[in-house]
Parts: structure tokens; C-alpha cells; sequence
């Protein structure tokens, strides 16, 4: 069993769970996946707005459970020191807080 008659079959569920998963931090690569959808998509074996709806929505969702995560745990998810670093922490600093007006 190869991934086109993986796809094939499984579809846009296979396709949601690869990118989400993907999104969320797993190493698992959504890229191929989402080359070989393409091309059934292309071939009419999957409705291309189908595809496009799914990807959509999985890195929304992906996307909007790290804003959360963020927002809500802040320096403590990002910045500890004994668990996971954030690459954004790591790449361009620590977020910068504006000034109070007065000082």
C-alpha cells in the first residue's frame, strides 16, 4: 500500500489529521501528502475545494491552539527552561511591552 492509494481512499480525513498534526508540532511532514492530494485533486479523484477547505481549517485550528497557548500561559509556556523553548522566543527575543505614557 503506497500513500497515493492511501490518499486515495482515506481522502480529505487523512489529509486534515497529516496537516494538523503537522501544524501542531508532530514531525511528520504534510508536504507530500498534500503533492499527492494535488494531483487527485487534479485528477477528480478529490474535490479540490474539499482539499483546500480541510488544509484551511486544520492549520486554523493548529494555529489558533498555539495563539491560545500563548495568550493564555504566556512566559510560562514559552520561556521554561525546563521543558519546550518557542522558536520565536529563541529566533527574535522575548516579546518587547510598551512603555508606560508617562516615563
Amino acid at each position: 500500500m503506497n500513500l497515493v492509494s492511501v490518499i486515495a481512499e482515506q481522502g480529505l480525513l487523512l489529509v486534515f489529521a497529516n496537516v494538523l498534526l503537522q501544524q501542531l508540532g508532530v514531525p511528520i511532514p504534510a508536504e507530500p501528502t498534500l503533492v499527492v492530494a494535488g494531483s487527485l485533486a487534479a485528477r477528480g479523484l478529490l474535490p479540490l475545494p474539499g482539499l483546500v477547505g480541510v488544509t484551511w481549517l486544520a492549520v486554523l485550528i493548529a494555529d489558533s491552539t498555539w495563539y491560545w497557548m500563548g495568550r493564555r500561559y504566556g512566559n510560562q509556556f514559552c520561556g521554561s527552561s525546563a521543558g519546550w523553548r518557542c522558536p520565536l522566543t529563541r529566533a527574535c527575543g522575548p516579546p518587547s511591552r510598551p512603555s508606560p505614557a508617562g516615563a
